[in-house]
């Protein structure tokens, strides 16, 4: 009897050192080591043949009916070269061990040499507690290691073969693929997630992979309660507010809620997400209907009020249906200009484009000016576009630096076509109504003779308002319903701007 070390490790032998021929060893069913250089192979080959064996394989022999064959434990590498090189035999040394210790052995070699990718760990580890009777505990105090990283090396096993096998040839460090093991479970994040890594622009740092992934958990999930903005398969932008309540368990886990971490603008904070976006849909359809019901019942129960009571309630509510509609034109107005204003942009001198952009600048936080920046930057080709975010300020100057003089001007177009067509009422825009009629009446708009009719227009009108319009324009047609008034209005296409949408003022 001898003994044979294995990197520390010590086992009894139960017969000599002996040359073994190459082609009755096999290879270990139980060695995590799948991928093995070709190039390095041949090289390692070479030496054998030059130098010699330096360093013996360890085998174990197999049953008696495989007619005197081994099976590797240890120099699976050294046996592929010996293999290539057409060697005859190796230097072997032969052990006794069962399934549990040829599984240890065959791994611990490599793993401590750090030979094996993260992937390659991770299936020794959980052969090792499938097979070799470690339990996670036992095996991080067998290796020297925590328990957390055998239980994160083993999470990555329960990645998609795309993500191990992306792993595996360095698309992206074990480092990144940590925080996917939470959504292993949750395939639609990972594929959503995926389209950006393939994609044209992958990000470049785990900054970057953090905001895409957060990016893929807002795309497959939607929240709960408050405020949602999200797109559609179809690219359609949708937002408003949740308009149901998810209280009762049953309906809390047929919408698959969880709670995830976010890290944005506000700050480090947990919030809910449903993940179940069909139930999500329909359940905020059916809110947002009997949402619409209330209103309408509030709204017939005012007018049954109105028309039982006095002249100075019905004339009060006169006034405030009259001070909607002003608004909703008033509103109407200021985005037809801001359109009209972001076509004429191109066309405006440098020093009021030099104003414009000093106004903005100074209106609106300094990150969202600067990611705004970037972009346009981007677009004008002054740098590779990527994910912008607050860090970017520094990087954002820099690439403004470095553009020619005829890249400055498109860089500051599109960078005011984009703010001034943000939406003053509903969104955080950069200027306010007055602002936008100010800024019309500087760069020559004029609603009186650039104004076109559309069903748009006309949609904000009552019929009683529409019936006005008509008399306005001295049209005369037979008309029952809305819908008729606005197909004959449209049909006439009169030229000329209504009074009530000249007269308009901002309350």
């Amino acid at each position: 009897m001898t003994s044979a070390v294995i990197d520390n490790t010590t086992i009894t032998t139960s017969i000599e050192t002996v040359a073994i021929p190459v082609g009755k060893i096999e290879a270990s069913p139980f060695n995590p080591r799948t991928h093995f250089d070709e190039d390095e192979l041949k090289r390692l080959g070479e030496s054998l043949k030059n130098d010699g064996q330096l360093q013996n394989c360890v085998v174990r022999a197999k049953s008696a009916a495989s007619g005197g064959r081994y099976e590797l434990i240890a120099g699976e590498r050294r046996w592929r070269a010996a293999k290539l090189a057409k060697l005859s035999e190796l230097r072997c040394v032969v052990v006794e061990a069962d399934d549990a210790r040829a599984v240890e052995l065959a791994g611990l070699e490599n793993y401590q040499r750090e030979q094996l990718d993260a992937i390659e760990v991770a299936r020794w580890f959980k052969s090792m507690v499938d097979s070799a009777g470690y339990s996670q505990a036992s095996l991080a105090k067998r290796l020297g290691v925590t328990q957390g990283l055998i239980s994160q090396r083993l999470g990555l096993l329960e990645l998609p073969e795309r993500w191990q096998r992306w792993i595996i040839t360095g698309v992206i460090p074990p480092t990144w693929a940590r925080e996917l093991i939470p959504w292993a479970k949750r395939p639609m994040v990972l594929e959503t997630l995926a389209i950006e890594v393939e994609g044209k622009y992958p990000p470049e740092n785990t900054s970057e992979f953090r905001g895409a992934l957060d990016n893929a958990i807002e795309h497959c999930s939607r929240p709960i309660s408050g405020w949602y903005q999200y797109r559609d398969k179809s690219g359609h932008p949708h937002s408003g507010e949740v308009s149901f309540k998810a209280s009762s368990g049953k309906r809390r886990e047929q919408l698959d809620i969880e709670e995830i971490k976010v890290d944005d603008w506000r700050g480090k904070r947990k919030v809910q997400r449903a993940f179940n976006i069909e139930l999500w849909e329909q359940l905020q359809s059916e809110g947002e209907q009997r949402r619409a019901k209330r209103q309408s019942d509030q709204q017939a129960k005012l007018e049954q009020t109105a028309a039982g009571s006095s002249g100075r309630i019905k004339a009060a509510k006169q006034k405030t249906a009259l001070k909607q509609f002003n608004k909703r034109l008033y509103r109407w107005k200021i985005q037809w200009l801001q359109k009209q204003i972001a076509a004429k942009i191109p066309e405006i001198e440098d020093w009021l484009l030099f104003r414009l952009l000093l106004h903005f600048t100074v209106a609106d936080d300094a990150s969202r000016s600067a990611e705004d920046l970037f972009k346009s930057i981007c677009k004008a080709g002054g740098v590779k576009p990527s994910k912008v975010n607050r860090g970017y300020r520094r990087h954002t100057l820099k690439s403004l630096v470095a553009l020619d003089d005829v890249a400055l001007r498109p860089v500051a177009v599109d960078l005011v076509q984009g703010w001034v067509q943000l939406d003053v009422e509903y969104c955080r825009a950069h200027m306010t109504a007055e602002d936008v009629e100010s800024l019309a009446a500087a760069i020559g708009v004029d609603i009186g003779r650039d104004w076109k009719l559309t069903a748009e227009y006309l949609e904000l009108h009552t019929k009683d308002q529409l019936f006005a319009l008509a008399r306005e324009w001295d049209l005369s047609f037979p008309a029952k319903t809305r819908g008729d008034l606005i197909k004959g209005i449209i049909k006439a296409n009169p030229g000329d701007c209504p009074s009530e949408l000249l007269k308009i003022k901002g309350s």
